[in-house]
Formats: C-alpha cells, sequence, structure tokens
C-alpha cells in the first residue's frame, strides 16, 4: 500500500471518528503528514506516514525494471527511519499531542519495528499503527505484541 492511498484511508476515518482541524498533508507539503484534534480534547494527533517501496524502478531508462531486493530492504529501514526522525523533530511542539507512524500492514514493516528496542520507543512515547484497508493495528512496544484498534480514538490512551 502506498502512502497517498494510507493517508486518504486516515483521513476518511479521522473525520468519520469526529476528529477536528484534520490536515493530511501531500508528500511536498511542510509538516506533518497527519495534525488532528481529538474529538472533545485539545489533545492533538501528529503522525507521519510511510508507504511500501516499489519494487520496480520508477523513473530513468530503467523504469520498470524490477529492483535488487536488498534496495528494497534498506528503503524499508530508511522510510521508517525518516519517519521516527521526523516525529522526534515534531516534539519540540507544544504538548498535549499524542505522535504516531502510521505505515502499511506488512511483514516487512512489523518486523523492522518488532526490532526497535522496546526502551527508546517508550521513553519517546511514538506509537506504530500498521494500516490495512479495513483495520488499524496498533504495535506496543512494552508488550512486544500488536493489537487490532477499534478507532483512531483509541491512540490517546497511550501505550
Amino acid at each position: 500500500m502506498n502512502e497517498v492511498r494510507i493517508k486518504a484511508l486516515l483521513k476518511k476515518r479521522l473525520e468519520a471518528e469526529g476528529f477536528h482541524e484534520v490536515v493530511v498533508r501531500r508528500q511536498a507539503e511542510r509538516g506533518a503528514d497527519v495534525d488532528a484534534k481529538f474529538p472533545g480534547y485539545q489533545l492533538r494527533l501528529i503522525g507521519e506516514v510511510k508507504g511500501e517501496p516499489s519494487k520496480t524502478i520508477v523513473r530513468g531508462e530503467r523504469a520498470g525494471q524490477l529492483k535488487a531486493s536488498s534496495v528494497v530492504s534498506n528503503q524499508y529501514r530508511h522510510w521508517l527511519a525518516e519517519a521516527l526522525w521526523e516525529l522526534v523533530n515534531r516534539m519540540n511542539e507544544p504538548s498535549g499531542a499524542v505522535f504516531a507512524i502510521f505505515l502499511p500492514d506488512s511483514t516487512a514493516y512489523r518486523r523492522l519495528v518488532s526490532r526497535i528496542p522496546p526502551r527508546p520507543l517508550q521513553a519517546l512515547g511514538v506509537q506504530f499503527v500498521f494500516v490495512g484497508d479495513d483495520r488499524l493495528v496498533r504495535f506496543d512496544p512494552q508488550t512486544r505484541q500488536l493489537g487490532e484498534l477499534r478507532g483512531l480514538r483509541d491512540l490517546k490512551g497511550g501505550m
């Protein structure tokens, strides 16, 4: 699932769940990918979104050819690190925010996230949410377990 699809699904869910001031930015726009206020709270949801890398070369004279699997694996790691970096840099904003990284519900991202040591994730308070077409799954760094979210409102409960 690509980033554009995940953002569209998130925007639809945020609005359906009654979030206020929902902003879901396109790739070229500055700011958090997702910024919305929880219904009934001053608490904000600030999130970064990453999609799955293409398995084929997109531009140039080799466009359409398959990428080496090591290149695709590196892209997953780089994109996850980039999302974490972006969120850490946004943590300077006023308090009252829940920080989340939204990723496609894929084996590659699940494996990468599960390999992050729990202590830094707990210290940062970053939540990881895997997005599928019809479900959201949160990774709990303390228990190392995955649990289905009934809705994005459940993120305010923390980890």
